[in-house]
Formats: C-alpha cells, structure tokens, sequence
C-alpha cells in the first residue's frame, strides 16, 4: 500500500531534527517523566543512538526524581505535580499503550504482573480509576461473545454493571449478536 493512500494526506516536508524532537516531545508528553534509557527502547534502537535525540529537547526538559533520575517536559511539569484523580471503569486491550508504560507499579500491584505480562497470549485488562484491577479474555463462538473476566479483588456491584456495559461494546465491535460475561476473583 502507498503511503499517501494510508495516510490520506500529505507528508509534510521536515527536517529530520525538527521530526525527531517532536517524536521525542510527544513520547514524553505520553509516557513522562522518562529516561534516555527507556525512550531507546521504546525507540528500538540501542541507548547510544538514543541520546542525540534527547539532546535536541535538553532546554525543553525538567529532571525529577521519580524514584530514579527522570526527565519531563517542562511544560507538563503541574500537570504531573497535580493530576486530576483518574475515575471510570474501561476494559483495555491486550497490549494496550496504558499498561505499555516503564513504571507498572503505578498502575497495578506487583503481585499480578504475571497476569497480565504474558509472552504469549496476553488478556485484555480491567482498569477502574486509574488501577489494572483484573484481566479479561473474550471468545466468540457462532453469534455469541463470551467474557471470562478474572478480578483480582472483589470488584463493586457498580464496577461490575460497568464492565457488562463495557463488554457489550466490545461484542459489537466483534459483530457478536450477543454476551456473556463471567466476572470471578483471582
């Protein structure tokens, strides 16, 4: 396929520096605070080849301490010292960007990567505010959906009226006339 027929548009004409360090800004904006380390291997290339782009946006940063010495974009600097209080319940895809990130204790216990970091055959997962809370894995047979959802606590009645709704949505997107949801704790 060409690539002005997938994209639909025109590329537009850029230097290579100018496209790196926007690449750089919105991997930052995305996934900061971060480190040279991490931006490569997101990146696919090795840390050494990772750092001329760093050094593109060097008066465009702020260093934090996150636990480890981390760089963010200056600009989202109030946002990450006061963001707003995630809320709502989604099912995520498998391999989702959410769950992508470095800093997975920030969003799910320790105790339950296993469960959700598969090689192969990774779950979808459940998040509610803001927290991985469970995994979930869909089959489709004939017209029917069926969701095995594996909390790995007691969710809510609320949550799990939500999740039903969330996976009501997703067996329209896999042309299911119907669903079936089983929600059990780990």
């Amino acid at each position: 396929m060409l690539l002005d027929e997938w994209l639909d548009t025109d590329v537009p004409d850029v230097a290579p520096e100018d496209a790196r360090a926007e690449l750089l800004r919105r991997y930052l904006h995305a996934y900061g605070p971060s480190t040279r380390g991490h931006f490569a291997s997101w990146l696919g290339v090795r840390a050494r080849e990772g750092e001329a782009w760093w050094d593109l946006l060097e008066n465009e940063m702020t260093e934090v301490d996150y636990g480890r010495k981390a760089w963010v974009l200056t600009e989202d600097l109030d946002a990450l010292q006061s963001p707003p209080t995630p809320a709502g319940v989604r099912l995520l895809p498998p391999r989702d960007p959410y769950i992508q990130g470095r800093d997975r204790e920030t969003i799910i216990d320790k105790q339950f990567h296993r469960d959700v970091f598969k090689t192969v055959g990774e779950p979808g997962t459940v998040l509610v505010d803001g927290r991985i809370v469970g995994t979930w894995r869909a089959r489709k047979k004939g017209k029917n959906l069926h969701m095995s959802v594996t909390s790995f606590d007691r969710l809510s009645a609320r949550s799990k009226k939500v999740v039903e709704a969330e996976a009501e949505k997703v067996a329209i997107l896999r042309g299911a006339a119907a669903v079936e949801v089983d929600v059990d704790s780990a």
